[in-house]
């Protein structure tokens, strides 16, 4: 769903069950986790599980997310320590009424390639050969 204005965002909150989060990935069109746990994040699941879903996924500027989101390329990325409101508006601003839409399916489609690169059995491969390492 396309919208023509930041007042057109629909905010929905915390979902603990596996299939209504999905089914509300697949609705949406852009996906954001703001998140500001220099520390506390461990990998960043929720943004690569909407991603696979073909979601535009904006993050904060944390490392764990730096795997698999390359900054206008395939999701994007926000500074949350400076002017962290602003740059999220931004990027909000510019994806719902800036962005052509042929850009915008571009970088949906670019995102949803993250069901191949991690997926689960390549990822535990990986780790397999890191340990043997």
């Amino acid at each position: 769903k396309r919208f023509s204005s930041v007042n057109q965002l629909e905010w929905v909150g915390p979902i603990f069950d596996d299939q209504l989060l999905f089914k509300e990935y697949q609705k949406a069109s852009i996906f954001v986790y703001p998140s500001v746990a220099e520390k506390g994040e461990t990998f960043g699941l929720a943004a690569l599980e909407a991603m696979s879903q073909g979601c535009a996924t904006i993050v904060s500027d944390l490392d764990c997310f730096k795997d698999f989101i390359i900054d206008q390329k395939n999701g994007f990325i926000f500074n949350h320590r400076q002017n962290a409101i602003e740059s999220l508006f931004g990027i909000l601003k510019d994806i719902i009424s800036e962005m052509p839409d042929e850009r915008l399916e571009f970088l949906r489609n670019k995102a949803r390639e993250v069901c191949d690169t991690h997926a689960i059995k390549k990822i535990a491969l990986a780790f397999i050969e890191a340990v043997k390492e």
